[in-house]
């Protein structure tokens, strides 16, 4: 009997709204990273937004309260305030081997975040895609 091999997984993480058709390239980009972490044989989750909510693997895991792209207030009311709640509550990332966060901001919640990932599963690696200087 041969017995499977479990298979490693990872999350992609990216604070874009793929519904957006501005965002393509970066969309595109970020698919692209996914492809090269699966022919490493790493099973990728990922995460979004689109225009409703929270994106997990292409599946609305959270449907947002309100239109988080209606003004800039909103989107960064929503990063600040729900996004890492939301995922926190949402994704069990105990199973997740590695974690690839495309840029973030370094804000209280994000850090937060980045401890209970670490305090549920120590092992996790994290790795923080910063862009190239200068960045919009």
């Amino acid at each position: 009997m041969l017995i499977e091999k479990t298979k490693r997984k990872g999350l992609y993480l990216a604070r874009i709204n793929v519904d957006d058709r501005s965002n393509i390239g970066v969309t595109n980009k970020c698919y692209a990273q996914i492809k090269a972490f699966e022919s490493k044989g790493l099973q990728m989750d990922s995460l979004f937004l689109n225009d409703k909510g929270i994106i997990l693997n292409n599946q609305l895991v959270y449907e947002a309260p309100f239109s988080i792209f209606k003004s800039s207030l909103s989107k960064i009311a929503f990063y600040l305030f729900y996004w890492y709640q939301m995922i926190g509550k949402q994704l069990d990332v105990s199973g997740y081997e590695l974690v690839y966060i495309r840029y973030e901001l370094a804000h209280p919640m994000f850090i937060q975040w980045l401890s209970n990932l670490k305090k549920k599963n120590p092992a996790c690696r994290v790795i923080i895609e910063i862009p190239t200087f200068p960045y919009d």
